[in-house]
């Protein structure tokens, strides 16, 4: 290893470095410890919703002693520890390793450790990955946050994932932006942005993407061509036409990708500061095409859609009548699900079908739920049925789970999926699925009641308490539509 001055650091400085990295770890948690106060380190009641501790900065003489390192030496030597604390099976004893890349770890460690933790968990290395959520987010640089990012964007519910959410909410607010704001600002643009061209040597084609996002190239005469000319005998870099063909492949990546995120925010109701939609996303050569297509809302501090509006050609947005509309810097928008769009969703359908508009995912003629007036009130929607018992089953392969009395013949008897705002939708079933595969299979069944209860309720009681309209309509539709294609 190095010295950051020059020279190489002998066998004892090196020793000492490694006994500073034995000493990283994760900092106290920020929540209160309960317990005994006289106890001189209460135990912490671990929980996935409390604010996770980041990786603990290192004593001053520690620090110092790093500091006399050549940060590209010191990046090595960390990633030989961690290959080498990997190759022992990551010993719990030993994760001081893993910890330690928040204090040498640089953008080739983070590229190396990213896809290390997004696999963790599903090899049951929970713990691990929980310490490598830390890391990633106390270092806190652009590579390293796009790996946090991604994992996100495929977790399923769970107390680890919660802990990933927790962080990446962290590493943001560190920048004082939004997890939203944080995605879009480290959006890959795949160089679009600077100008690309496939350049033979004599021969050069410019890219060009269209508004679907799909990449061409412009000939010499200015004709849009759908790839290059193969490369001739006199162009000097026939490796150019290969880098178009994977170029292709990695900008369509990029754009599901993205697609697929934007969707979950309609979903989600992430909004961001209508300042951002003009100088964030519409000027993104690969978020722009996607936020021209979508259809976005103006909401108020309690997230509800205040009005919907368009993006119009001129960059400005409009709204359901065509006119113009100013809306200030600091307007949360957010991107419309249509069970929230009422009387105007056939309008808005018109619209989209006037301009033409190839929308990125089913959003204003997206499958929707919308309640009425009265059943927005009701604590209950009516049930409906026969349903097969398969259809059922198929639920509760997916998202959805059972919830039943633990009797002989263990019968699941409501299906249940939790909803924002710590709601919970319940289905009551008449008679009931096996908990098992292994008893008699289940006969027909009928859904009897559709109704939405607190989450940390048992959902046994006969009364019910809580109206419809307080869930989120976005999350309802959705349920809904899953719940009625059972008929």
């Amino acid at each position: 290893m190095r010295r950051a001055g020059g020279g190489v650091l002998s066998g004892d400085e090196t020793a000492a470095v490694v006994e500073a990295l034995t000493r990283s770890c994760p900092a106290d948690p920020p929540e209160p410890a309960p317990g005994d106060p006289d106890r001189p380190r209460p135990v912490v009641v671990e929980s996935s919703a409390a604010t996770q501790p980041l990786v603990a900065a290192l004593d001053d003489r520690a620090a110092r002693l790093l500091a006399g390192c050549d940060r590209e030496s010191l990046a090595a030597f960390g990633r030989a520890l961690l290959d080498a604390w990997l190759a022992d099976g990551m010993p719990a004893a030993e994760s001081w390793a893993l910890v330690a890349q928040a204090h040498v770890g640089d953008d080739a460690t983070m590229d190396q450790l990213g896809p290390l933790v997004r696999s963790w968990p599903a090899k049951s290395r929970y713990a691990r990955a929980i310490d490598g959520f830390a890391v990633l987010a106390t270092v806190g640089s652009d590579v390293s946050l796009r790996h946090l990012l991604a994992i996100e964007a495929n977790m399923s519910g769970g107390s680890t994932n919660d802990r990933a959410a927790d962080y990446l909410t962290q590493a943001a607010a560190l920048r004082g932006l939004s997890v939203t704001q944080l995605a879009d600002r480290l959006a890959i643009t795949h160089g679009l942005d600077t100008g690309l061209a496939v350049d033979y040597g004599p021969r050069r084609f410019p890219v060009v993407v269209d508004e679907h996002l799909t990449a061409h190239v412009a000939g010499p005469d200015g004709r849009i061509l759908t790839r290059p000319p193969k490369p001739g005998v006199k162009d000097t870099d026939a490796g150019a036409y290969q880098w178009f063909l994977q170029f292709k492949k990695d900008l369509r990546a990029t754009a599901a990708a993205q697609t697929a995120r934007l969707e979950r925010e309609m979903h989600t109701h992430r909004t961001r500061p209508a300042r951002d939609l003009a100088g964030v996303l519409l000027p993104h050569p690969i978020l722009g095409p996607i936020a021209r297509r979508l259809l976005w809302g103006e909401y108020d501090t309690a997230n509800r859609l205040v009005r919907a509006l368009r993006v119009a050609e001129d960059g400005s947005l409009a709204d359901v009548h065509d006119t113009t509309v100013a809306v200030s810097g600091n307007t949360p928008l957010g991107i419309v699900h249509p069970a929230e769009l009422g009387d105007e969703l056939a309008g808005w359908a018109q619209i989209i079908t006037d301009y033409e508009i190839l929308q990125p995912f089913a959003q204003v003629n997206r499958p929707a739920v919308a309640l009425t007036a009265e059943q927005r009130v009701a604590t209950g929607l009516a049930g409906f049925g026969p349903v097969a018992p398969d259809a059922i089953e198929g639920l509760l392969r997916g998202r959805w789970h059972g919830n039943g009395y633990e009797t002989s013949n263990s019968t699941h008897t409501q299906l249940r999926h939790g909803m924002p705002g710590g709601l919970t939708l319940l289905a009551e079933l008449d008679p009931g699925v096996p908990t098992s595969a292994y008893p008699t299979p289940a006969g027909e069944q009928r859904i009897t009641e559709i109704w939405v209860d607190d989450t940390w309720s048992d959902h046994w009681q006969r009364e019910r308490r809580t109206p419809m309209g307080a869930a989120d309509p976005a999350a309802l539709s959705e349920l809904l539509v899953e719940l009625y294609a059972l008929s």
